[in-house]
């Protein structure tokens, strides 16, 4: 199987990206506005629930099923009992997970009163299980999934035009949702024929389960300060504060989406240069991670402090106030949860330190439910963005402290502070965007134009970024080859 190269697969990954946040970004400033904040953080609350059991059903594969599809994809009958044996142990778990979301419908009065959202959730956990995205994953065949993915997302956006159009269609619009990933499965399971035939004569769980458990807990204690944070808000606050943390959410996920694509794609290829025992190049892109992350991430982030009402106001609409302080507290994720990516999905799990990965997890999540006791009753939607932070945070110093133990690699500062320094002259140009008159999506984009324009010359002509300069040379060559 021929091996795409980390730019070809980084550009499929990012269109993939862009039709998973696109469609939100067309979709959600309609729908928040014809749903209203009350009836989004109540399909916020439901969708948060099923996460979590979809979280239990997956119990670690999304990592795992990557990592060893990867090593095992050069040989077919290995891909095969690799596939069948992941397959198998999730058919299991889903089952589990299943039938503990049917008790909870009808044992739990806060679900209970809205089973009929939780009935299309319990499709939802069915047909995730049945996605098998890991495969295609660690196939690295990232073509197959952009292309089917762009056009289910279409079709999604353009059901959500036809079919949501009052407060009362807050229903349609989940289900429309949860159509979707029906549709990817059914997809999925086709095309995986062209790759592996299940065959229960080759489920061998032993091999796997010890990853399995290990990064099963991980992702669930994970989950204790992400998921749980919005199932925990609707449990102690109403919808509207879940709409509004769910809303400062929304906004910080539509702005790392590009950054997650290329994480996306690095995984296999780092869990491949480990298992080849290639360290020189696995350093290298590490290097190369960090170069993308600083110069995305920096003025990013200022942009989205700076404008983070008109921010609000642009996606959502009137009523959605309460999210701009939320926003505001979760927006400087985007660097703590990039390094995060880098040191444990890029590191310590190519590196297989799933023990290390866990400790890091249980901080994070112990620390997280703590926090949410003590905050989220008083505070409510801004507790929850300080609980997530906070918790963040204390997942990276783990993680930080694991790498430089094992492979001896130190955080670069001094590169992070640079980058910040000669950002700050950035700031000046959005202090100055703000006080020309004009529509607020016009003072947006221009200030984002001036904000990134300035980012690429610091990265070009004074930081001398290799990545940058790396990806401005191809495109300098393909693009004008008289100036190459």
């Amino acid at each position: 199987m021929a091996q795409q190269s980390i730019q070809k697969n980084f550009i499929y990954s990012g269109l993939l990206t862009v039709a998973n946040y696109l469609f939100p970004v067309i979709t959600y400033p309609y729908v928040s506005r014809v749903l209203g904040v009350e009836h989004i953080g109540l399909i916020n609350f439901i969708d948060g629930i099923i996460n979590y059991f979809i979280i239990f059903s997956m119990f670690g594969l999304t990592v795992v099923g990557v990592r060893a599809v990867a090593s095992s994809r050069s040989e077919r009958v290995r891909l095969t009992q690799t596939y069948s044996s992941l397959f198998v142990f999730n058919m299991i778990t889903t089952a589990v997970a299943s039938a503990a979301l049917v008790v909870c419908m009808f044992a739990v009065p806060r679900i209970a009163e809205h089973r009929h959202l939780m009935m299309i959730g319990l499709i939802k956990l069915l047909a995730n299980s049945m996605m098998v995205e890991w495969l295609y994953k660690g196939l690295e065949d990232f073509r197959y999934i952009t292309l089917r993915t762009v056009v289910v997302r279409l079709l999604s956006c353009v059901a959500v035009f036809v079919f949501v159009r009052g407060e009362s269609d807050y229903m349609i619009y989940y289900l429309i949702g949860v159509v979707g990933i029906v549709c990817n499965a059914i997809c999925n399971q086709v095309m995986s024929l062209q790759h592996v035939r299940l065959s229960f004569r080759e489920v061998h769980l032993r091999p796997h389960l010890s990853a399995l458990i290990i990064m099963g807990i991980y992702v669930i204690f994970t989950s204790l300060y992400t998921t749980f944070n919005t199932a925990y808000l609707g449990f102690v606050a109403d919808d509207v504060q879940v709409g509004y943390y769910a809303t400062a959410v929304k906004i910080y996920t539509l702005i790392i989406a590009l950054y997650t694509a290329f994480t996306s794609v690095m995984l296999p290829r780092m869990s491949a240069l480990v298992s080849e025992g290639r360290i020189d190049e696995f350093r290298q892109l590490v290097q190369k991670s960090y170069s993308a992350l600083f110069a995305v991430a920096v003025p990013t982030i200022l942009l989205a402090e700076c404008y983070a009402p008109q921010v609000v106001r642009i996606i959502s609409g009137p009523g959605y106030e309460g999210a701009i302080l939320p926003m505001r507290i979760v927006i400087p994720l985007m660097l703590v949860i990039g390094v995060e990516q880098i040191l444990i999905i890029q590191i310590l799990m190519p590196l297989k330190r799933d023990r290390q990965v866990l400790t890091g997890a249980l901080v994070g999540g112990t620390l997280g439910v703590g926090l949410n006791v003590l905050l989220v009753p008083l505070m409510q939607s801004v507790g929850s963005a300080i609980v997530w932070v906070t918790s963040e945070i204390a997942v990276l110093m783990v993680a930080q402290h694991y790498v430089r133990q094992y492979i001896g690699l130190q955080f670069p500062y001094a590169r992070l502070l640079r980058e910040f320094l000669w950002m700050l002259p950035a700031a000046l140009l959005l202090a100055g965007c703000m006080l020309v008159p004009c529509f607020e999506i016009v003072m947006m984009f221009v200030a984002a134009l001036l904000v990134y324009g300035y980012a690429v010359v610091v990265q070009l002509r004074i930081l001398r970024n290799p990545l940058c300069l790396e990806l401005w040379e191809k495109f300098t060559r393909r693009f004008l080859p008289n100036r190459a």
